[in-house]
């Protein structure tokens, strides 16, 4: 007959088979006394599948923990025994059986097949960013009955496995290069490494030095990271530096130094040839001794200055042009001075001129401090206009009677002359009563005189002769000068009304002739006879009485 056989008790180990099998007696034969028949069972080994779920620290401000770090933290599955697998070989106790990583969810699941035994779970990598877990959570597979295929097993009884991140302090000392002070007040930000923009908006966190320069960033996590200054300390220039700092090990303390400079101070004196004033007869050259302060030895620096007009406030223009200069040095010393030379022609200056240098320092194209004060008599010098005056006279006299050759003396003053240059005085006699030159014989009566001044101040005499006899009329004539530089007329005084430039020639007057019955001269011309008579016989009686006395 037909039997069917079902599996009622599996192996220790394995998983029953549920699929009966169906057998079949038959008859034999009369000689045989029992009839025989077999079927099989396989049996599968029970399973075990381990899960895990693992949470990363989540960092917002650091943008840490969502940018799928989670796919690079990866598990491993551990022998925490000697055990025997099935084919007989043995896997030794801290053996590694499997190595799973975990999706962007955080999930991993272990599917080696295992023996029944005891195992555990260990982190083997992990972000960057997170300390690497040594903790081992034991797994025990356990034979769960026959009627189990696999055995479910979650890691830390299902609870999420963490990581925390690495932290670490960036700490900075403020400090005053030129005198190693520490500095108080300077803020600073925490940047990434990608960052091109360095503001208060962009920074990561922010610190300000504190009394004794130190300013602190803490709870920073791993990575590479940007210090950079936002605001300087009152008094000192921004430093743009970029100072890099790596937090690589959790607690771990990274050190920076950072220098800054003060604002550079300037002095400025200005001098024309040592004076501070000068006349308008020269092309000069204006010195300003610039002196600094808090520079920094070894580096490059230029002074750039412009000539200021004082009375407008703006650039002094010569010949329609501004006068600019400028000196590149590099310092020995955080202090010293530099001398920026300006050279300008004076001439085209028409007025008195107030002239203010203004002077700005520059470093690697970069502005760092401006001495630009238009009221510091420091940085002035004053550009006078040359004048002139005439004092006119004949003999000490602004009258006189034509006799013979007159000669006119013309004493020229001056004002703000540069000693030790040489200058030419022309001059020229005028008619007032016309206005125009005065002529004798159809000829112009001009002089000149070229003189070299010890002062600046002081005064020239301009002598013009002229025949007497060229005056017919009583004329008033007036003395016009011209003062020059090389050539160039820096000086006038001719002021046809000025009574100091003028003096007044009269003709020599026509004695009377006596005309028939016109006794009123009758007595003047018998006593100027005697008299005339008189010397001749006094000047008779000498000579005689002289001779005598030689003839003894």
């Amino acid at each position: 007959s037909k039997y069917r056989v079902v599996e009622t008790v599996a192996p220790y180990g394995t998983v029953i088979n549920p699929e009966p099998r169906t057998v079949e007696l038959t008859y034999s034969g009369q000689n045989e006394k029992v009839t025989n028949t077999s079927t099989s069972f396989t049996n599968d080994r029970q399973k075990v599948e381990i899960d895990l779920t693992k949470v990363l620290e989540q960092n917002e401000k650091f943008n840490i923990g969502s940018n799928d770090e989670i796919r690079n933290v990866s598990f491993g599955l551990y022998a925490d025994e000697d055990l025997k697998a099935a084919n007989g070989t043995v896997i030794p106790k801290n053996g590694l059986l499997e190595i799973i990583t975990c999706d962007e969810k955080g999930k991993a699941t272990f599917t080696t097949d295992l023996p029944i035994g005891s195992y555990y779970v260990k982190e083997i990598s992990t972000d960057n960013h997170y300390i690497l877990s040594d903790k081992k959570y034991p797994v025990v597979f356990e034979y769960a009955g026959q009627d189990v295929a696999t055995v479910h097993i979650s890691v830390n009884d299902g609870e999420p496995l963490g990581n925390e991140i690495i932290y670490g302090t960036i700490k900075g000392l403020k400090i005053d290069r030129e005198t190693g002070e520490n500095i108080a007040g300077a803020l600073f930000g925490l940047f990434s490494t990608d960052e091109t923009e360095f503001t208060e908006k962009t920074t990561i966190l922010t610190s300000e030095s504190n009394e004794e320069g130190i300013f602190t960033f803490e709870n920073v996590p791993y990575g590479k990271y940007i210090v950079r200054e936002l605001k300087p300390a009152e008094g000192y220039l921004p430093n743009e530096e970029n100072y890099q700092a790596t937090v690589s090990e959790d607690e771990e303390v990274i050190e920076i130094t950072v220098e800054n400079d003060k604002i550079p101070e300037l002095g400025t004196t200005a001098t024309i040839d040592g004076k501070k004033e000068v006349g308008a007869t020269e092309v000069f050259t204006l010195e300003d001794v610039v002196e600094y302060k808090h520079l920094v030895p070894g580096k490059e620096y230029t002074v750039k200055g412009v000539l200021m007009d004082k009375s407008t406030e703006k650039e002094l223009l010569i010949d329609g042009k501004k006068i600019t200069s400028e000196a590149t040095f590099i310092p020995d010393e955080p202090i010293g001075e530099v001398i920026v030379s300006f050279e300008f022609d004076a001439r085209y200056i028409k007025e008195d001129t107030d002239i203010v240098v203004f002077e700005s320092l520059y470093s690697e194209d970069k502005e760092l401090a401006v001495h630009a004060d238009i009221d510091d008599e420091g940085q002035t010098v004053t550009v006078k206009i040359p004048k002139i005056g005439t004092k006119a006279s004949i003999d000490g006299k602004k009258e006189f009677t034509a006799n013979g050759d007159i000669t006119i003396d013309d004493v020229v003053s001056y004002k703000n002359l540069t000693t030790g240059k040489e200058y030419k005085i022309i001059g020229v006699l005028m008619d007032k009563s016309t206005g125009k030159v005065f002529l004798v014989d159809g000829k112009e009566i001009r002089s000149e005189v070229t003189f070299t001044p010890e002062t600046s101040d002081g005064d020239v005499t301009v002598s013009f002769t002229l025949d007497g006899s060229a005056i017919t009329k009583d004329t008033e004539i007036v003395v016009f000068e011209t003062l020059y530089r090389d050539k160039t007329e820096i000086a006038v005084h001719a002021d046809i009304d000025d009574k100091d430039q003028t003096v007044t020639i009269h003709p020599q007057p026509e004695p009377e002739k006596p005309q028939t019955g016109d006794n009123s001269n009758l007595g003047f011309y018998i006593g100027l006879g005697s008299v005339a008579v008189g010397g001749l016989i006094a000047f008779l009686i000498i000579k005689f009485k002289k001779k005598d006395e030689d003839d003894e």
